[in-house]
C-alpha cells in the first residue's frame, strides 16, 4: 500500500476500514429504485437495528472514491447499488485499497476481487494484471472487461451485514437501467 494512504488508515481513531459504521454514502435520492434489501437495510441502520447496535448518519458528496476514503477513516460503508462503475477500472483498484486496508469490496452478493472478466484488453498496463494471489485481469471468467457492476465498500462486517440483508430480502443490488424523464 502506498505510505502516505498507510499513514492515513493506520492513524485512523477507528482502525480504518476494519470498524463498522457510524457512517454511510449512499445517494438516497434513488430511494425509490432501490431493490427492498437495500431498502431495509438502510433503514435499519438510520435506527441502530443493526449489528453494531448505532445509528448510522449519512455522508454523501457525489463521489465514490471521496466516500469510500471518508468511511475508510472514520468507519462505515460507501455504495453504488447500480450496476455504473467499470470493474477494471473502477471496482477492482478502489475493492483492491479498502481490502488492503482490513475492508471488503463486494458487489452486493460477493467479493469485487472474485469477479473475473473473459478478455484482456491490450492497452491496460502491466501492473493491471496481479496483486498478491488476486489476479485483476484473468482471462477466463464470467464478466467482460468493461462489464459494469454495483459496489459496496466498507468494513467487512458492514459488508457481510449488507450482503446477508440481500439473501434475506431479495437482493440489494439495483439490476438494470432506468431512464428519468425531466
Amino acid at each position: 500500500m502506498w505510505p502516505w494512504l498507510a499513514w492515513q488508515l493506520n492513524s485512523s481513531p477507528h482502525g480504518a476500514a476494519t470498524c463498522p459504521g457510524p457512517f454511510y454514502s449512499l445517494n438516497e435520492a434513488r430511494v425509490e429504485d432501490w431493490p427492498t434489501g437495500l431498502q431495509k437495510y438502510i433503514t435499519d441502520m438510520k435506527r441502530g437495528e443493526n449489528e453494531a447496535k448505532v445509528p448510522y448518519d449519512l455522508v454523501y458528496v457525489c463521489s465514490l472514491v471521496a466516500d469510500a476514503f471518508f468511511v475508510m477513516i472514520r468507519g462505515g460503508m460507501a455504495c453504488n447499488p447500480r450496476s455504473h462503475l467499470r470493474l477494471i477500472y473502477e471496482g477492482n483498484p478502489m475493492a483492491l485499497v479498502v481490502e488492503e486496508a482490513g475492508g471488503l469490496g463486494s458487489t452486493g452478493v460477493g467479493p469485487i476481487l472474485d469477479v473475473q472478466p473473459t478478455k484482456v484488453c491490450r492497452q491496460l498496463h502491466p501492473w493491471m494484471t496481479a496483486v498478491g494471489s488476486r489476479l485483476l485481469l484473468p482471462v477466463a471468467g464470467g464478466a467482460q472487461v468493461h462489464e459494469r457492476l454495483p459496489v459496496f465498500l466498507g468494513s467487512e462486517l458492514d459488508i457481510r451485514e449488507l450482503e446477508s440483508y440481500g439473501v434475506k430480502y431479495g437482493g440489494v443490488q439495483q439490476l438494470g437501467t432506468k431512464t428519468y424523464q425531466q
